[in-house]
């Protein structure tokens, strides 16, 4: 990539985006990572739609 090419990315709207999805993508790459099991994802996530959207007109699925 030229500098020229470089200050154009830097400028685009979608850069910082870019940027963490570049991150995100070299962190999948890790291996030997413990992760969570899909009651525990699925336990976050209704707690943050929970904390997010309010208590309110929310059904959970067992």
């Amino acid at each position: 990539m030229t500098l020229q090419e470089a200050r154009s990315f830097e400028r685009n709207s979608l850069f910082q985006l870019s940027l963490q999805m570049r991150e995100w993508d070299e962190m999948a790459k890790l291996t030997d990572q413990t992760i969570p099991s899909l009651e525990e994802l699925k336990e976050m996530s209704v707690k943050h739609l929970l904390s997010y959207h309010g208590h309110q007109n929310y059904l959970i699925f067992e």
